[in-house]
């Protein structure tokens, strides 16, 4: 049975990314598309022989002017949520900096480039390595995360 890789940006904006047979299938974390019962089942549909590379972040405080109580709330609700799910399901996963896995890539941020430029960037390369899938900003971290659990796990397995 082929493996799966799932690479999951757990912002409010963020989304899933299933890789299998170099085919993709995501799902976008978007409150207003979708519920978390429909992200528990997206993800239990796709459990089986699968492994989870999880983005592992850290807000900016509000004192820096980066992100507000709020925000830093609602993120920290869904990654706990997110891996709640996984823990359920029985996905086993890592999470990974996104130095990490950015680094994988050859990317960095530069100093002056603003958010969306950044954006762009990643979802420029989730593009070039899948030209054939439509990669949308929600989605292109998630993509990145899925392709670099698919390089990566079977080697760290190696060793």
């Amino acid at each position: 049975m082929e493996e799966k890789w799932i690479g999951i940006d757990p912002g409010n904006s963020g989304g899933i990314a299933i890789l299998k047979d170099r085919k993709i299938t995501t799902k976008v974390f978007d409150p207003k598309r979708c519920t978390e019962r429909d992200i528990f089942l997206f993800l239990e549909q796709h459990s089986i022989n699968s492994i989870c590379y999880l983005e592992k972040v850290s807000a900016s405080g509000p004192a820096a002017g980066v992100q507000s109580a709020r925000s830093m709330f609602t993120f920290g609700q869904s990654y706990g949520f997110i891996r709640g799910i996984l823990t359920a399901i029985q996905i086993p996963f890592i999470t990974i900096p996104p130095a990490t896995w950015m680094k994988e890539y050859g990317m960095k941020r530069k100093k002056d480039e603003g958010k969306s430029a950044w954006k762009n960037r990643l979802r420029g390369l989730a593009e070039q390595l899948y030209p054939d899938i439509k990669i949308t900003l929600a989605v292109a971290d998630a993509v990145l995360l899925a392709e670099f659990a698919r390089r990566n796990h079977r080697a760290a397995q190696e060793i």
